[in-house]
């Protein structure tokens, strides 16, 4: 009987041995991420670090199951376990996905804007066919170890009861000074941690989210000190008088390419298949074109917001009273268009626009449905080609001889869509993101014909802009990106009225905050205070951008900042904290 007995205890000694070899190949793959993610000199400690500190809580209710012989602290040790593999193996998923930590705002960030891309790339194309009978593994394996622990909890012979003790006790110990030395050996640089001991991971995520449901109590600006502005003023940032206005457009097209990034065009990366964008190549050089464009912030909702807001922060941006390009352009007898691919209940995307935005005339997937009787071609929405066509239609029947009309296209967006391809050129391509890079360069040249070839549409006074809503996150990793902060996309001025931007450096740095004040400034419409860039045409020469957390990012010709408003160093940084709570408070 007692050889049954034994028996009995080595089979749940053998589950909870298999839970720790999940545990350790979790904390495991979380390391070499870490090794291959990390920045040049990051303290060698850490990964160590992180296979102790991961375990902390399981720990404790180990170690309150064998002292007290309770089975609700032994049923707790092994869900608790169970949770923390899958948080690891999440925090490697979403870091793969954004370059990105997992924090709440990661976690938020793929709940916006998620593409699933990671798990494609770890799983296979179909990586869903995998979930069922790994969600079915893991049920049935919680409910087995919980069954066992349930049911020999107390029971264990005393011999076996002080061996585990003291080895959790040991490995508890070295837990929690895991968790205590971490913060002080890990890097204030935000991509310098790509792997945090999971107490410290949860400890944040409900730090992001009391902050998050909180902030809106903080909206109040701060007055921007004298010497912030002094200093501001010659960085360029700010005007110390009103700048210049010139009447010369009447109609202006924006053409927000979903996630495309700059290295996309053929030309600007060898590193893309020789072909693959051949009119945004002749574009950029037949027109005026930018090499150092970067998106001020990300996702879609937050660039659209710099574009369109000449601002940060879409979250803060939804909350409070703001000036857009739409409603400042109103003022001057533009009839302004919005037009989406993508449906516009998706995040409420149509209430919150419509209410941030100001457009006299909003078309998403539901409107271009309704009135043109579209169906849904791709994952999000509409095809680039569709798209385009409902466009020029209510274009051409604009009630006004003025309008501004922004488009936001989602072809380019994971997992890519693509129209009408010959076999030829899906041989010369041979993956879904290429092609679709492909097909959007094709259909974008399509409509710009069209346009061009209506003279009322496009003449002296037209005005036509490509541009990305924000930068990529990966696109097959064309990019070699390495984080996922705010990088440069393509701003291509598109007019027979070049000579506009002959005085303009092609070089100069900028970001997608400087587009609407360079409109407003093109169009004899006054800049509105609440508006954070500034012209093309100033002296301003360097790229704000905002990045995940407090963190801002200012990209100058010789250099580039990456810092903490929280913590600024110098005169500068504080200049550029004092400059962005003037607008939204701390």
């Amino acid at each position: 009987m007692m050889a049954g007995k034994d028996l009995f205890y080595w089979t749940r000694r053998l589950s909870i041995f298999m839970i720790a070899v999940l545990y350790t190949l979790a904390t495991s793959i979380s390391v070499i991420s870490n090794h291959f993610y990390a920045t040049p000199g990051m303290n060698k400690a850490l990964p160590v670090l992180i296979i102790f500190g991961d375990g902390l809580v399981p720990l404790l209710f180990f170690l309150g199951a064998l002292i007290f012989r309770n089975r609700y602290c032994a049923i707790g040790a092994v869900t608790i376990t169970f949770f923390n593999i899958f948080l690891r193996l999440s925090s490697v998923i979403i870091f793969r996905e954004t370059f990105m930590p997992l924090d709440y705002f990661a976690l938020k960030l793929l709940f916006i804007h998620t593409n699933f891309e990671a798990l494609q790339a770890v799983m296979g194309q179909y990586f869903y066919l995998w979930l069922v009978p790994a969600v079915l593994t893991v049920i049935c394996s919680v409910s087995y170890s919980c069954f066992l622990v349930w049911k020999t909890a107390g029971k264990e012979p005393k011999k076996y009861s002080r061996i585990s003790l003291a080895v959790v006790f040991l490995l508890l110990l070295l837990s929690m000074t895991a968790n205590v030395v971490f913060p002080f050996l890990k890097g204030d640089e935000p991509k310098q941690d790509p792997v945090t001991p999971l107490p410290i991971i949860v400890l944040n995520l409900t730090r992001g989210f009391i902050d998050d449901i909180s902030f809106k109590d903080s909206f109040e600006p701060v007055p921007l000190p004298q010497e912030s502005r002094e200093l501001l003023i010659q960085e360029g940032v700010i005007s110390p008088e009103k700048e210049g206005q010139k009447d010369l457009f009447d109609r202006i097209i924006i053409i927000a390419l979903e996630s495309f990034d700059y290295h996309y065009i053929g030309k600007n990366n060898p590193e893309m298949p020789q072909g693959i964008t051949p009119n945004l190549d002749r574009l950029s050089q037949e027109y005026f074109s930018m090499k150092n464009y970067f998106a001020a912030a990300q996702p879609t909702s937050w660039g659209l917001t710099s574009l369109i807001l000449s601002r940060f922060d879409y979250e803060r941006d939804k909350l409070m009273p703001t000036v857009s390009l739409f409603s400042a352009m109103q003022k001057k007898g533009f009839h302004s268009f919005y037009f989406a691919a993508s449906p516009g209940y998706f995040e409420q995307n149509k209430k919150n626009y419509q209410r941030m935005f100001q457009p006299d005339t909003m078309f998403f997937r539901e409107e271009f449905f309704e009135k043109y009787d579209y169906g849904v071609e791709n994952e999000w929405g509409l095809s680039d080609k569709t798209l385009y066509a409902g466009i020029y239609e209510e274009l051409a029947d604009c009630p006004s001889d003025r309008f501004i009309a922004v488009i936001s296209t989602i072809d380019t967006h994971f997992p890519y869509h693509h129209s009408e391809l010959t076999p030829e050129e899906e041989n010369r391509f041979p993956n879904k993101f290429l092609q679709s890079i492909y097909s959007s360069d094709r259909e974008l040249n399509v409509f710009l014909q069209k346009i061009m070839q209506n003279p009322e549409l496009y003449n002296e006074r037209t005005l036509i802009i490509v541009t990305a809503d924000h930068t990529a996150t990966h696109g097959e990793n064309y990019t070699k990106r390495t984080d996922f902060h705010p990088e440069r996309i393509p701003l291509i001025f598109i007019t027979p009225n070049q000579k506009i931007f002959r005085k303009l450096n092609p070089g100069k740095y900028a970001s997608s905050i400087d587009l609407a004040p360079t409109i407003m400034n093109l169009t004899g419409c006054e800049i509105p205070g609440t508006f954070m860039g500034r012209s093309l045409f100033s002296n301003k020469n360097c790229a704000m951008t905002a990045t995940h957390g407090s963190y801002l990012q200012i990209h100058y010709p010789e250099k580039s900042l990456l810092f903490n408003m929280d913590k600024p160093e110098d005169k500068l940084q504080t200049a550029y904290r004092d400059y962005y709570y003037s607008f939204y408070g701390k």
